[in-house]
């Protein structure tokens, strides 16, 4: 799936619908993260994909926040635009080896809960 497919399925989602598909996104970020872990210490064993992860949970989050607020009529200027967005998506979960078929997975999620609950 190349990015401006999921830029153009990502703006037929509702807000709320982009809200929770961030919220999957930053539950994988953090379970990657915690990948990073050597068992049983606090050590890390790979502390630059560690930060890195760090580093993509924030922007999740600002586009989260960024949802969250302007939804509420409290928002301030947008971080990025989708484009913007997904194509930093893109390049830092193909950095990380990380499946982009995630993606696909997200948008699943999103459909499940918000079409059959």
């Amino acid at each position: 799936m190349d990015y401006k497919k999921v830029i153009k399925k990502f703006k037929t989602l509702t807000e709320e619908e982009q809200e929770i598909f961030c919220i999957f996104m930053l539950d994988d970020m953090i379970i990657a993260g915690r990948e990073t872990y050597v068992v049983g210490s606090i050590e890390v064993s790979d502390p630059i994909k560690l930060r890195m992860i760090n580093e993509l949970k924030h922007q999740i989050m600002n586009k989260l926040k960024n949802l969250i607020f302007n939804s509420k009529g409290k928002g301030g200027p947008l971080y990025y635009s989708d484009e913007s967005f997904f194509q930093m998506i893109f390049n830092e979960f193909e950095s990380f080896g990380f499946n982009l078929s995630r993606l696909n997975y997200y948008f699943e999620r999103v459909e499940y809960l918000t079409k059959n609950h």
